[in-house]
């Protein structure tokens, strides 16, 4: 698929990936990043237009949206191009290019197999086409089909544990199953009923606290957790040309791709829940006072893992017509984009306060057990105090008018002057919708504190200037200066110059210097205050001294 060619291009480093999303909430997208400048500075482009951007993050465009069987090249421009691209193309432009005219019928499937299990991918695509363009048409579609299977982490031996003690490395989690509990002024942080017996293997082991002063049960995720998601990809493309009286052509290209991530994490961990006395299940501990409760901390085993599901749907219509007219050789295009984008809960996301209810049995609640297998009553209860069904969606919307025309004025040693001009319009709207009521009773989702809706638009107008000067065989002169105009910040102008020297077929001397402005995303401009918590201890003097609370 596109994220795996565009691994294959040297400049490409960092960017986000598919599997990104098995612990986040990025929409499901992978996005390029050329030089590690960031997503939002390296420009993605199919046959040389844009694509509307992710509305989950509006950074970029989500390279699990491009039609990927009618894509036969690659182009990248590793260098600043804002001059001529735009603000967010500081790090440089890739373009998936398709076929220009297809007239044969086609079919592939393939399937690869790893070695050790897990991750296995199967793909089928369909292509057919009709006409001679030379002799007044052609039209052109393919579909593809792709599904990646799932890997948990313990599949392979690199991620089996999240715990490496001989390499200094401890990701292992205090929220465990069975529960780790304390009662202030009795029993201290990390008793647990399995202690002794080793925490129940594997997936909760015995280990030190990361000062290494106490030893207790530990949640090790991995044995949960899919490193890499299913993902299932199905996309059509579709592309007619249509040659006009004269030296002009139109032509209208449409896709429509959905990107479908099934992701999978532990199960949930739920800290401050208080079990009384009364419970059948308080613990068997004489150090406790029987009179008062006590507090555990607990990984909701016996309800699965969290699973969850992000959804993109995005499509494309561009219409364009290209010719000669008094020696200027033009393209008008019109284009309009549309991405839908959400994201559901499948799995594993208790209710916080029916869980709270469980611990006590309170309101007509089973008492639940969070130190061993639940009653028939107790997993009903779990199972059926879910927060499940769709938690967020977004939409994103991109609409643009561009023209362009070039020529040579006149003639050089090393050949002909050209001059190029380009004029854009551009709209771009993004919505971003949180069900905050819902995810605020899953306390475990992360999601309660991002806002319950984001939403901006503006609008784009910007204009472009180039000249490519051949002052001598093999050695050129450029030069370019791009204004871009923004309803929301302001204006950006930036320049570029260029230099190509090739001396013979073997040697080629190139270089530039720009300058670029990245233009603030949609998300950056609009999106709500937000609140997270960090993911690891901290040293506070006054309330957590050396990263323990007291």
């Amino acid at each position: 698929n596109a994220e795996q060619a565009v691994r294959f291009i040297t400049q490409q480093q960092g960017g986000t990936v598919t599997s990104g999303s098995v612990s986040g909430t990025n929409g499901a997208a992978a996005y390029a990043s050329l030089r590690n400048l960031g997503e939002q500075r390296t420009l993605v482009l199919l046959n040389g237009k844009r694509i509307v951007s992710n509305p989950f993050s509006s950074v970029a465009v989500d390279l699990n949206t491009l039609p990927i069987s009618s894509i036969v090249k690659v182009e990248v421009l590793p260098d600043g191009a804002s001059a001529i691209y735009g603000t967010d193309a500081i790090a440089g432009v890739i373009n998936f290019i398709t076929h220009e005219t297809y007239n044969k019928t086609s079919a592939d499937v393939q399937s690869q197999i790893t070695q050790h299990g897990g991750g296995n991918t199967y793909s089928g695509g369909f292509s057919f086409g009709t006409g001679e363009l030379t002799k007044g048409f052609n039209v052109f579609g393919g579909f593809n089909f792709r599904e990646s299977r799932p890997m948990l982490g313990t599949a392979r031996d690199f991620s089996a544990t999240s715990y490496l003690p001989e390499r200094g490395f401890n990701g292992l989690s205090p929220t465990t199953f069975p529960a780790n509990y304390t009662q202030t002024g009795t029993v201290p942080l990390g008793a647990n009923p399995s202690l002794a017996q080793g925490c129940q293997a594997p997936t909760s082991i015995r280990a030190p606290e990361a000062n290494g002063s106490v030893i207790r049960c530990f949640a090790d995720t991995q044995g949960f957790t899919n490193t890499i998601p299913e993902q299932t990809q199905h996309s059509l493309f579709l592309k007619g040309s249509y040659l006009l009286a004269g030296d002009h052509k139109a032509s209208a290209e449409y896709f429509r791709s959905t990107n479908i991530v099934t992701t999978q994490i532990a199960p949930s961990p739920e800290a401050g829940l208080s079990i009384p006395p009364t419970s059948p299940y308080y613990p068997n501990d004489p150090r406790l006072d029987r009179t008062r409760p006590v507090s555990v901390s607990w990984r909701t085993v016996p309800l699965g893992p969290r699973q969850g599901e992000q959804e993109n749907v995005t499509q494309r219509l561009v219409g364009s017509i290209d010719g000669v007219v008094s020696g200027w050789d033009y393209q008008a295009s019109i284009l309009w984009s549309k991405a839908e984008v959400t994201n559901t809960f499948l799995n594993g996301y208790p209710m916080t306060q029916a869980l709270r209810n469980g611990a006590q049995g309170a309101s007509g609640a089973p008492y639940l057990n969070p130190f061993g297998s639940q009653s028939v009553e107790g997993l009903q209860y779990l199972t059926q105090n879910q927060v499940l069904g769709q938690v967020q969606d977004g939409v994103g919307e991109l609409r643009s008018v561009f023209l362009s025309a070039t020529r040579p004025i006149a003639k050089l040693a090393g050949g002909d002057l050209n001059v190029a001009f380009a004029a854009e319009s551009r709209a771009e709207e993004m919505v971003y919708r949180t069900d905050v009521p819902k995810v605020s009773q899953a306390a475990s989702s992360g999601l309660a504190g991002s806002g319950a809706l984001r939403e901006g638009s503006r609008d784009v107008s910007a204009f472009v200037a180039e000249v490519v000067a051949p002052i001598a065989k093999g050695f050129e002169l450029g030069t370019a200066i791009r204004m871009d105009s923004y309803s929301d910040f302001g204006n950006a102008t930036n320049p570029k110059f260029t230099l190509r020297f090739q001396p013979n077929e073997f040697i080629l001397f190139r270089g530039s210097a720009n300058r670029g402005f990245a233009a603030p995303t949609l998300t950056q401009l609009y999106a709500p205050q937000a609140t997270t918590f960090t993911a690891t201890r901290y040293n506070d003097p006054v309330l957590c001294p050396n990263g323990n609370v007291s």
